[in-house]
Order: C-alpha cells, then structure tokens, then sequence
C-alpha cells in the first residue's frame, strides 16, 4: 500500500499531467474537466497549496486557460516555432492580425 506521498505522486501523474498534452491545444469540455475533478475527491481542498492546508494539485481548468494562454502568446508575438510559423505564412501574409486589418467600407474589426 502506498502511504500519502505516493498516492499524491500518482494523482498528480495520471489525473494531473496526462490531459496536459491535449489542454496545450485544445480547450477541454467543462464536463470533462468536472469528471476528472470527481475522481480527485475534496478538489477544492486538495487544490490549495501545501501552505493553505492543501495537498497542491493541479486545478486542471486554471492549468488549460494558462497553456492555452502560452499558445496565443507564442502567436501574437511570432515566436519562433514551427506551427506559429506555418499559421503567419499561411493566414496572415501580410504581417497583420485580422483585428488589425480594414474590412468593408466603415475601416477595421473582425467582423
């Protein structure tokens, strides 16, 4: 039987790390997210940091919107990564963003 620290090592591995490779690009179902909290149990107190009482795993919603995040980042700023690359040259040949370029005859915006 594993004591405590082991069991947090694997929760942390198998319900934690295992969805981060999909959450880097995909922003995962609310109802997915809340499945996997319900295998976590007491989420919201294992959640806090070891400081607060908690055990400090990962919240996974909090964790999707910040890789997300990196990946608009890496995008806005044409970091120099392949697929940010291939986008810019595919999409946006002339080095604007669509917000940035004029549409119709009343000037910019997306729509």
């Amino acid at each position: 039987m594993l004591n405590l620290a082991g069991r947090l090592q694997i929760t942390n591995a198998v319900l934690s790390a295992l969805p981060t490779f999909y959450m880097c690009t995909l922003e995962l179902p609310k109802a997915v997210i809340k499945q996997i909290d319900k295998f976590q149990k007491a989420w919201e107190m294992v959640c806090r940091t070891k400081n607060e009482g908690g055990l400090g795993i990962i919240n996974l919603e909090l964790q999707n919107q910040a890789l997300l995040m990196k990946n608009l980042d890496k995008f806005y700023n044409k970091k120099e990564t392949p697929w940010v690359n291939l986008v810019w040259e595919k999409h946006y040949k002339n080095d604007k963003l669509p917000g940035a370029m004029k549409k119709g005859p009343f000037g910019g915006g997306m729509f």
